[in-house]
């Protein structure tokens, strides 16, 4: 299977293979990638190991198909409400970032600390591809906001805003242990970034 993201359309048109891939992300943040066996993901959605390999054809496979689902869900989540002119800007901020970096906070065992170094061997680009896209959306959803017209005046433009709120984000996900610290933490710093303009 090449490393090119796989269209929405080939994931979610089949509710199975969804749950199939929830609960596979569930089972690799538990146990890591080498812990993890096709039994483990197979008892998490009740189906029997045959019954999973109808879907992927190995453990390497069903782990590049559930970050590209992933990254995808995570970014369309995240891009449709930066999108949204109605929203202001600081519940965009918030619910953006939230939905792009909070949606497993807390969820990763210790044991799953080979994840990253396994998505990048198997998976290369992928991350780099999506994030790209999102802080992209994150300095244009800014630049059409009241946050810029203020910061822009101070000589700050939307790219630092954007920087500051993605390292802030960041830091929160791997510090906080669960997602709910993680709202907490990422509701005040946007706070504080908007302040000038609450």
């Amino acid at each position: 299977m090449s490393d090119k993201l796989i269209p929405n359309e080939d994931i979610e048109t089949d509710p199975r293979k969804v749950e199939i891939l929830e609960g596979a992300i569930g089972v690799f943040l538990k146990y890591g990638f080498k812990k993890t066996s096709m039994d483990d993901v197979a008892k998490s959605v009740s189906i029997s190991r045959q019954a999973l390999y109808l879907y992927f054809a190995d453990k390497e496979d069903l782990f590049k198909e559930g970050l590209r689902y992933f990254f995808a869900t995570s970014f369309r989540s995240a891009d449709q409400i930066l999108n949204q002119k109605k929203i202001p800007i600081e519940e965009k901020l918030f619910l953006a970032l939230e939905a792009w970096l909070g949606r497993y906070v807390g969820g990763k065992s210790s044991e799953a600390d080979d994840l990253i170094a396994t998505s990048k061997g198997l998976v290369s680009g992928l991350a780099c591809s999506y994030e790209e896209k999102f802080y992209l959306a994150l300095i244009e959803a800014i630049r059409d906001s009241k946050l810029n017209t203020y910061y822009i005046k101070k000589g700050i433009g939307p790219e630092q805003i954007t920087n500051t709120l993605q390292a802030m984000a960041q830091g929160f996900k791997f510090s906080c242990d669960s997602n709910a610290s993680f709202k907490i933490k990422l509701k005040e710093a946007i706070q504080v970034i908007c302040a000038p303009i609450l």
